[in-house]
């Protein structure tokens, strides 16, 4: 563990050989004391804003160890994100160390750590029922976006709420969508949209419609397709154009 850690003296090859073999060896049935142990360090880490990119990291390992397909039951991957999140504040946590590790972080790795961050909070909200509020969305928007390093930074953080809105169903609720949408995305400059804006500005476009009953798109899918979701997902995904959408 302490291999892991930022001063360490270890180089990145030895310090993922070292997380390799944590994560194998707090797999074990007779691990868990251990695995709660270094969870507590890792979300402690968070808070202080120490090795938070190390910590992560471990944080989402050690969770996948746990069960996935019984969401409420007790050492579920489920269970263990609300636990997290409720008794060690991790959310909290996550979004004060994300308005500060620009600060600090060399310019040529910002997108890099913007793109680790991201990942661990779309774990968060795909395996959990954690729904982000407004005020969160526009600390991700502000610090990610609006405040970008570079073009990929920018194009790091659309990606991945097009992503989270298409695929972690309770991530952003109906409200924070439409609010987002709207003083958020209506906003982009069109006259220099990337394809990461557009794609953006397509799933966002169509969800918010569809709710609001002022389209009629039709998606062939296997079952029955819940608009603003996995339709949203394939609509975008092809691009199609949808039936009675303005250009």
């Amino acid at each position: 563990y302490e291999t892991l850690l930022e001063g360490s003296g270890a180089d990145p090859a030895t310090q993922m050989a070292a997380l390799d073999m944590l994560v194998t060896m707090l797999r074990g049935a007779d691990c868990e004391t251990h695995r709660k142990r270094f969870l507590k360090l890792c979300c402690e880490n968070v808070r202080l804003g120490l090795s938070v990119p190390q910590s992560l990291v471990l944080i989402r390992e050690i969770v996948g160890t746990h069960e996935e397909g019984k969401r409420r039951k007790k050492g579920s991957v489920q269970y263990v994100i609300d636990l997290l999140t409720e008794r060690y504040r991790l959310l909290d946590s996550f979004f004060l160390t994300l308005t500060r590790f620009k600060v600090v972080c060399p310019p040529t790795e910002v997108a890099a750590q913007a793109e680790l961050r991201l990942s661990f909070l779309a774990f968060l909200l795909v395996h959990s029922t954690i729904s982000l509020s407004y005020d969160q969305v526009s600390t991700l928007w502000e610090t990610l976006y609006v405040q970008a390093n570079s073009e990929r930074e920018k194009d790091i953080c659309l990606d991945w709420f097009r992503e989270v809105r298409c695929y972690a169903r309770k991530g952003l609720t109906d409200e924070v969508t439409e609010k987002l949408y709207r003083e958020k995305i209506l906003q982009l400059d069109v006259s220099s949209l990337t394809l990461a804006a557009y794609r953006l500005f397509h799933v966002f476009f169509l969800y918010v419609n569809l709710r609001a009953g002022l389209l009629d798109v039709r998606v062939s899918l296997d079952g029955d397709p819940e608009p603003g979701t996995e339709d949203v997902a394939e609509v975008s995904d092809n691009d199609s154009a949808p039936s009675g959408a303005s250009p």
